[in-house]
């Protein structure tokens, strides 16, 4: 989705990785399977 910031060079699909902290690129095995869709784009189905 252009336009959105923190996506700058990112596809649009991947949740804004600039704003969580650091070692978070990578989840732990507990957040594999959690949709951060659900978070991030609360109104998108």
């Amino acid at each position: 989705m252009p336009g959105m910031p923190g996506l700058a060079g990112l596809p649009g699909g991947l949740p804004d990785l600039s704003q969580m902290p650091k070692g978070l690129d990578e989840l732990p095995p507990g957040l594999a399977d959690f949709d951060l869709s659900k978070l991030k784009f609360p109104g998108k189905k």
